[in-house]
């Protein structure tokens, strides 16, 4: 298949956007698909970063200046208006014919979506955070902490698949990889202590330095601190001349491959809230956050909540508050460590790209949702039927009265959990998930007995979806 990524990255923007999108199409490149992005000429744009991983790239035209866009509006992130956009991407949409088209774009929104689907015949993935506009796309790829489905339900079509939460989280393949062998090093006591600082790909306010400074003044001993800083980093030259005067060894690295291996041989990071959270906690990288955005606090207040981060604010690098959270850090470094290597496990990309696959390779549109009072009466005939009873533990037929008491206590049941599987809105199978004890669950399923054959296998996909997302 053929898939055409439309993001952006820049000095403002930053670069989480478009390397989250280089971290799934290598994905798909190396299981037989093509790809090719589209991206406007910002300051700090990434194009020659996208060219050296060897795909197709067309840098689209600035039309307003920097000066005149406002950059706390994420609709001017975008550089021109959504109608304009889609006049820049119709022609290379319409010569590359693509069967996906993905969308990472906090300034896209169902305006752009709408036009585009009225000149193609690709499917629209749409990789979001915010949760604050409308999409008509086939799948909302979501994969921050504690978001769900239901905060999507009135922005998106009814055939819109929702992949929600850290499960689904776009981290390269060498985090899993690392993943063993990062969480074994957390037990172990280090005579001295690896730090790690990387503040995005870009740190337009050179927080770094300050952080630099901040440490000295700390006069913390048995310290080496590797300093990671983009290719578009505007500030370089200034934590580099910096760094040969700190009294602890300092290494500043530009643009690397091996982010992986070094979180996993860093005892712990002073990072920001973006997409690499997810990597420090696939690794059990215990961090600091400094939220450097209002769109990444959410994400630093579920990490600190849950127990795999702390936050520091950036008016208090300079401050007292500083010495009391890395101090505080340091002394809970296997609780923290321990508490985010449970949030997520490298293999967001897989799943995501198997419903990908799944919508490709079928017409009909399925869907999990919810049992409700209406269905009562549907699981009672299913479930009395002679394919589906016989089967059973308990091979009796149903009696009714005791069939409607035994589903409506279930249906608020919280440790009992009914979903009805839809095949083009047509009810086709039934899901259970019953808790035994604390993390424990067992699941039974059965397809309607009049449903087609091949069923069965996207109903338990698309319920394990729902439930580990919930």
């Amino acid at each position: 298949m053929k898939f055409l990524f439309r993001t952006d990255a820049s000095i403002q923007i930053g670069s989480g956007h478009v390397m989250r999108c280089l971290t799934l199409a290598k994905y798909l490149r190396e299981h037989g698909h093509t790809v090719r992005f589209l991206m406007r000429e910002h300051i700090g744009h990434l194009y020659d970063t996208v060219l050296s991983q060897g795909f197709d790239c067309v840098l689209l035209p600035l039309h307003l200046l920097q000066q005149q866009l406002d950059y706390s509006l994420y609709s001017d992130w975008l550089g021109t208006t959504q109608i304009q956009d889609f006049a820049d991407c119709a022609p290379y949409i319409a010569e590359f014919s693509p069967d996906w088209i993905v969308c990472d774009h906090y300034a896209l929104s169902a305006d752009w979506e709408h036009r585009v689907m009225a000149i193609s015949s690709a499917r629209l993935l749409a990789i979001d955070d915010l949760h604050n506009r409308i999409h008509t796309a086939n799948i909302v790829l979501d994969q921050n902490l504690a978001h769900s489905s239901e905060q999507y339900q009135e922005l998106i079509p009814h055939y819109c698949r929702v992949l929600s939460g850290t499960r689904y989280a776009l981290l390269r393949p060498e985090f899993a990889k690392w993943r063993n062998r990062s969480l074994v090093r957390r037990g172990i006591k280090q005579d001295i202590e690896h730090v790690l600082i990387n503040l995005g790909g870009v740190d337009k306010d050179n927080i770094t330095l300050r952080i630099l400074n901040s440490l000295v003044k700390q006069n913390i001993h048995n310290i080496n601190i590797t300093v990671v800083m983009g290719i578009t980093a505007p500030h370089i030259n200034s934590v580099r001349a910096f760094a040969e005067t700190t009294p602890f060894s300092c290494n500043v690295l530009v643009d690397i491959s091996n982010m992986a291996e070094l979180m996993a041989q860093s005892d712990w990071v002073i990072g920001a809230a973006g997409s690499t959270s997810w990597e420090r906690c696939c690794l059990g990288l215990p961090s600091v956050i400094v939220v450097l955005a209002d769109n990444q606090r959410t994400i630093a207040e579920q990490l600190q909540k849950a127990g795999a981060s702390l936050i520091l604010e950036v008016a208090d690098l300079e401050t007292f508050k500083f010495t009391d959270v890395i101090s505080q850090l340091r002394a809970q470094l296997m609780d923290i460590s321990q508490n985010a290597q449970k949030i997520c496990d490298g293999l967001g990309v897989r799943r995501v790209v198997q419903h990908i696959e799944d919508i490709s390779n079928f017409s009909e549109y399925v869907e999990i949702r919810q049992a409700n009072e209406d269905d009562i009466r549907l699981v009672f005939n299913w479930r009395n039927h002679i394919n589906i009873r016989q089967f059973m533990f308990q091979r009796d037929e149903l009696i009714w009265e005791e069939h409607v008491n035994w589903f409506l206590k279930q249906l608020h049941n919280p440790n009992f959990i009914m979903l009805i599987y839809q095949v083009d809105s047509i009810p086709q199978g039934y899901v259970s998930f019953k808790k035994i004890d604390n993390g424990t669950w067992e699941w039974g399923f059965y397809t309607a007995p009049d449903c087609p054959r091949g069923h069965g296998y996207r109903m338990g996909k698309l319920a394990l979806a729902w439930i580990f997302a919930e």
